[in-house]
């Protein structure tokens, strides 16, 4: 007897997962700003990253950034804790960085 396949729907995305444009520009600027493709991401990382495109940026301010967002303290930032920085204080990143990093 011949098996059959039926298609399978994607699962729905959890609740709660809808990304605004602005985590959405705060992912692709950590994937950007991770240079080393480590998945965590150092005040150098970011300062380098940012800098390259002239951006209106000072290490102290990257530092302070990484000091809030890093919630394990390890002294990098990993995606999760990212995404979950940005999306708590949307403030934390200035809009205008995010779009330097990723040019």
């Amino acid at each position: 007897m011949p098996s059959t396949t039926l298609p399978v729907a994607p699962a729905p995305a959890p609740a709660g997962t809808d990304l605004t444009a602005e985590q959405r520009a705060a992912l692709d600027a950590f994937a950007a700003m991770d240079a080393d493709g480590d998945g965590e991401l150092t005040a150098d990382e970011i300062y380098q990253a940012l800098s390259k495109n002239d951006a209106d940026v000072t290490l102290a301010r990257v530092q302070e950034i990484v000091a809030k967002a890093d919630a394990d303290g390890n002294g990098s930032v990993s995606k999760q804790e990212w995404e979950e920085a940005v999306a708590k204080d949307p403030g934390l990143v200035p809009a205008s960085w995010l779009g330097a990093a990723a040019e």
